[in-house]
C-alpha cells in the first residue's frame, strides 16, 4: 500500500506537469517562430536596398537571412500540421 502511495506522489505531479506542457506546446512553438521572424526582420533591415553593391560581409548577412526565411517557412508548415493535429484549421 505504501508503494502505491509513493507512486501516486510522483505520478500525479508528473502527469499534471506533462499535461500543462502538452497544452502549452502550440504557444511555445509560436513563441519560437516569433524569435525567428524577429531575427529575419533584423537581417532584412541591415541589408538595405538589394541593388547596391554589397561587400562580402553583407552578402553573408543576406545568406543568413535567406536561411532564416527558409527555416521560418518550414516551421510555419510544421506549425500548421500541429494545429491540424489539435483539431484547428490554420489560417492561410
Amino acid at each position: 500500500m505504501e508503494a502505491l502511495g509513493a507512486f501516486a506522489v510522483i505520478a500525479i505531479p508528473a502527469g499534471i506537469f506533462l499535461g500543462i506542457l502538452y497544452s502549452l506546446s502550440p504557444l511555445i512553438i509560436m513563441w519560437q517562430l516569433g524569435g525567428i521572424k524577429q531575427r529575419l526582420d533584423k537581417g532584412n533591415k541591415a541589408n538595405g536596398a538589394s541593388h547596391i553593391q554589397r561587400t562580402a560581409g553583407e552578402t553573408a548577412s543576406v545568406e543568413i537571412s535567406t536561411e532564416l526565411y527558409r527555416e521560418l517557412q518550414k516551421q510555419n508548415e510544421l506549425t500548421r500540421q500541429l494545429l491540424r493535429a489539435y483539431g484547428h484549421e490554420p489560417e492561410a
